[in-house]
């Protein structure tokens, strides 16, 4: 098993899509967890396309095959919710 490094934070989203991280380094593994009270909305192309969504208080992870991080994008599907999230890289 190789090392991992990751990244953790938490994000305020608004209705417009957000990038969470800018490294172009290869996702390795991804968890989110809305703690806000609007449903979010995750997009893993760059924010072309929503496909993953997170109701209040719902987590979510998943094992990446050939995605950036950069290419990860989070927004709130009305008004403002707040995100947890670790990126392993």
């Amino acid at each position: 098993m190789g090392n991992f490094n990751y990244i953790k934070s938490g994000e305020d989203l608004t209705a417009s899509g957000e990038r969470l991280n800018i490294s172009t380094t290869a996702l390795v593994f991804a968890y989110f967890k809305n703690i806000g009270s609007n449903t979010i909305l995750l997009s893993n192309d760059t924010g072309s396309n929503y496909l993953l969504k997170l109701s209040p208080g719902n987590a979510l992870y998943f094992k990446a095959s050939n995605i950036p991080v950069s290419a990860i994008f989070a927004k709130s599907a009305s008004g403002t919710s707040a995100l947890e999230y670790v990126l392993g890289i």
